[in-house]
């Protein structure tokens, strides 16, 4: 096999293991996060129903199921604001209000569903209705467990501002950013000067047979890095102008 085939098999092997190694770090931070604290009750009433030797044929009618779906929105709409404000740092979003309506409404939908389950356990709902509020109840659960999950995804990965600018912006706002994403470029950069002496240090060093798979991705750094050079004087260009016009 070439050389650059296997560097590539040996980069997309290392692809494969860093994105399993971050999910698995994911799923690890959001069960025994908030999660297992709100499925807590359901697993107590699991167990407790096993070990007397009852049978399960209504426990998913038990109202635990909505207080937990409650709970996970909740956290989710928390999750969303924190990322929002707090992270990205956008002052007003759309989005963000359109995506706090739609848990919300889901949040309302399984205190309905709660709701109906009580009255069903009181004998005033027929149990005709069982299988629907069941089902209902489930599919709210499992939305509510999924939505926490990629809640949590988003909150852990280090997120990038989006390009377009709030309109409802200050000038001071802007600035303040503008000096925030600096100070982290330069640090950044640094990372990267640092690694790549690092590396430079052990290709010197290194034995004839150590693995050079990151050959690869120097073409892409020098491109990148370049980019970024470019971005950089644009800006200086247009500080300067700025300034002029404001003197």
């Amino acid at each position: 096999m070439p050389i650059t085939q296997t560097n590539r098999f040996g980069s997309a092997v290392q692809s494969v293991q860093r994105s399993v190694s971050t999910w698995l770090r994911i799923l690890s931070l959001w069960f025994f996060g908030d999660y297992a604290y709100a499925v807590l009750p359901i697993g107590v009433l699991a167990l407790v129903t096993f070990f007397l030797g009852e049978r399960f044929d209504d426990f998913f009618l038990l109202p635990e199921w909505s207080f937990a779906t409650i709970v996970l929105f909740g956290l989710s709409i928390r999750t969303i604001i924190r990322v929002k404000v707090h992270l990205q740092r956008v002052p007003k979003s759309s989005r963000l209000d359109s995506g706090i309506q739609i848990f919300v409404l889901t949040i309302v939908a399984a205190v309905l569903t709660l709701s109906l389950i009580i009255l069903l356990q009181k004998g005033i709902i027929p149990r005709t209705a069982a299988p629907a509020l069941q089902y209902v109840q489930l599919v709210l659960f499992l939305s509510a467990s999924v939505t926490t999950l990629f809640a949590a995804e988003a909150e852990s990965k280090p997120l990038i501002e989006e390009a377009k600018v709030p309109v409802e912006a200050s000038d001071t706002w802007l600035v303040q950013r503008a000096m925030l994403h600096t100070r982290q470029a330069c640090s950044l950069l640094a990372l990267v000067g640092t690694a790549v002496d690092r590396v430079g240090h052990h290709a010197i060093e290194a034995e004839p047979s150590t693995d050079r798979s990151w050959l690869v991705h120097l073409a892409d750094l020098r491109t990148r890095l370049g980019e970024a050079a470019s971005l950089a004087n644009d800006a200086v260009q247009r500080i300067a102008k700025l300034d002029k016009s404001g003197n």
